[in-house]
């Protein structure tokens, strides 16, 4: 029987030799679903990720949305006007989705009803709508292709060879007198499984730490990301920023950031205080200066910005380092990258050029003049925000060896790298939700089905395929994509804020029909968000002081198990093991030292054979309790102040 890994590598391969789909393309129905529900016109990324939470229990990183949104507009689910995406009410009307997904829950709940009468009728076996429901579901996670055969092929199930009135006796007797009687239920079976193996071919079960973590690897941020991850622009685009830092961390990866780009960030603090200082606001323009504005920040404020930033910048794991000594064999022609920047990126301040060629020249020295082909292994790599300054490093390394990796990075395209090679958690809906809406979204055709039903069957044949084949190839085909669009450099849209922070950055470029059809809408607005306003930011602030305590309780309780870990290897070297295996009773702390021994073995030997690390799971199991440890302080600190903890999606974070 093919395992799952290879049902789900076929339809992918099938997915993207017959339609030309890849990974990420199975998310735009979704995407195209929550903008219809939607009442904004147009498209904000946090708003969308909040719809494609509440109504299809998706957790996506802004990123990534983004990324899925040129995917939508492609197929002309929105239309970018003045530098936004918005509705195309037009095309979102063709939708079929919530017609389909709820005539497969329909058909899901038919089914069980059918099963729940036929034990009674047939075995005079009792069953809930919950045990059934629960009995057929387990059945096809362990014969999702006997099931598929069957209700397709009309072929009879095999008897299972479990005792009699088990679960899957039940559930192949049901299928069986389905068969038989050709009864109405037989097509929902049918329909119910194939959601089901789309649904697992989505969100691949057990993945088996099929996931590539980084080594070695020391990435590097620029000016404007580091702005955007401290805060200093805004909520909107501070968020998508610290879902990559949390991501690379959660991969072992390395954050860092030059010292020089530590300069210029606070340069750039010192210029808006400047301004601040003296009145001088009448062309001032920005994020970070617009954001301090806004906000009620002085001059001073910002100077103790400026004093605490390494601090900052810590707390958020990211190191500052020089960058390293040159070297002349690896030196790179510097002024020709000058030259190349010069032309294709506008740079309203020439020595923000210097420190960009600085960190490349930088990077590639970190790399040894290697080439790789690998993003977790390339060593170094330095993430920007401006996209034409990566597409730019990409030309002045023409000559580079087909798909190696490139030392520029833009933020968007890594975090949509490492998301796809990490196991999509499955939404904390009803199966019978997650089948439906997998259905839905990609709604395959009875030729389809057959190049699935080929293709499995081929590689099933081939034999030792993996998990991690899956997600190494669904990472290969998104990234030739991903990069291609940006090699492209296709037109950007602004869509990292909400919707009248989107249209106040429209406005602010030119005035427009669309700006003044949604001037109204825009207004009211305003008025119901400026009583709250006030006391959002006074929550964002306490929000933001309960993450950094949170994260520091977490890092104390994994440097306490780093130590610990330490200590008992020096404490299980110094003892021996009981050959003359005494009573346990006598010797229980000796048993316990050697188990603990014997598991720092396996795990040494882990490290040895598959690059297996204490530091990975220490640093998931930080990730884990800064959560852990941030809620249970916003619980603390809602009830201090009398009110139930507002639902957003920090509590889901």
């Amino acid at each position: 029987m093919a395992n799952q890994a290879i049902i789900s590598l076929a339809i992918l391969k099938v997915n993207f030799d017959v339609l030309g789909k890849t990974y990420l393309d199975n998310f735009v129905p979704f995407v195209a679903e929550a903008i219809r529900l939607s009442t904004d016109e147009i498209v904000s990324l946090p708003a969308l990720r909040q719809q494609l939470a509440a109504h299809f229990g998706l957790t996506i990183p802004q990123k990534v949305i983004s990324a899925i949104l040129r995917r939508a507009r492609k197929q002309g689910y929105v239309r970018l006007e003045n530098g936004v995406f918005a509705r195309n009410l037009d095309k979102l009307a063709e939708l079929e989705f919530a017609a389909i997904q709820q005539r497969v829950v329909e058909q899901h709940e038919a089914l069980v009803d059918s099963l729940v009468r036929f034990c009674a009728e047939r075995f005079d076996v009792k069953l809930s709508r919950d045990e059934a429901e629960g009995a057929l579901l387990s059945c096809m996670e362990d014969y999702q292709l006997l099931l598929f055969d069957t209700a397709t092929q009309w072929k009879v199930i095999p008897s299972v060879e479990t005792p009699i009135k088990s679960a899957k006796f039940l559930v192949a007797s049901f299928v069986q007198h389905l068969q038989e009687t050709h009864a109405a239920a037989f097509e929902y079976l049918e329909t119910v499984v194939k959601g089901h193996m789309l649904a697992n071919a989505i969100f691949l079960p057990d993945p088996n730490q099929a996931e590539r973590n980084f080594r070695n690897t020391e990435v590097y941020f620029d000016t404007s990301f580091l702005i955007f991850v401290l805060g200093y622009a805004g909520e909107a685009l501070r968020d998508p920023c610290r879902e990559l830092l949390d991501l690379l961390y959660g991969k072992g990866a390395q954050l860092r950031c030059f010292r020089h780009t530590l300069d210029e960030v606070r340069g750039a603090l010192d210029a808006c205080a400047y301004r601040m200082a003296r009145g001088q606001l009448r062309d001032a323009h920005g994020p970070s200066i617009e954001y301090f504005l806004t906000r009620g920040y002085t001059a001073s404020d910002i100077e103790l910005f400026c004093v605490r930033l390494e601090d900052d910048l810590r707390a958020l794991r990211v190191r500052v380092v020089d960058k390293p000594p040159y070297e002349h064999s690896l030196v790179i022609d510097e002024a020709e990258l000058e030259r190349v920047l010069d032309n294709e990126v506008r740079y309203s301040n020439p020595q923000a050029r210097v420190r960009d060629v600085d960190s490349i020249s930088a990077i590639i020295r970190l790399r040894r003049g290697r080439e790789f082909f690998v993003i977790e292994e390339s060593r170094a790599l330095f993430v920007t925000t401006n996209s034409s300054l990566s597409r730019a490093v990409q030309f002045f390394l023409r000559d580079a060896t087909p798909g190696a990796v490139t030392p520029c990075l833009t933020d968007d395209v890594l975090t949509t790298l490492v998301w796809l090679k990490s196991p999509q958690k499955a939404p904390d809906l009803p199966k019978k939700r997650i089948i439906a809406d997998c259905y839905a979204a990609i709604q395959p055709s009875d030729r389809l089905w057959q190049l699935y039903l080929a293709e499995i069957d081929k590689l099933e044949k081939a034999g030792r395929l993996t998990t991690d084949d899956y997600y190494l190839l669904r990472h290969s085909i998104e990234a030739k994509a991903v990069l291609m669009d940006l090699t492209l450099g296709n037109e950007e849209a602004f869509c990292e804020g909400t919707v009248p922070e989107i249209l106040e950055h429209v406005r602010s470029r030119v005035r427009t029909d669309l700006v003044s059809k949604l001037e109204s809408e825009v207004e009211a607005r305003q008025e119901a968000e400026k009583a709250a306003r006030s006391a959002k930011a006074r929550e964002e602030e306490i929000r933001a002081r309960l993450k950094a305590r949170a994260q520091n309780y977490a890092r104390v309780v994994t440097k306490a198990i780093e130590y610990g870990v330490l200590l008992l290897l020096v404490v299980g070297t110094a003892s021996t093991f009981p050959w003359t295996f005494p009573p346990p009773r006598v010797a229980l702390f000796r048993y316990l030292i050697s188990v603990v021994q014997m598991f720092l073995l396996i795990l040494s030997v882990g490290n040895l054979m598959y690059g297996t690390k204490i530091e990975e799971y220490i640093r998931k199991w930080e990730l884990g309790m800064s959560g852990w440890f941030y809620l249970r302080l916003l619980d603390i600190t809602y009830q201090d102040l009398g009110r139930p903890v507002v639902e957003t999606e920090g509590r889901h974070s």
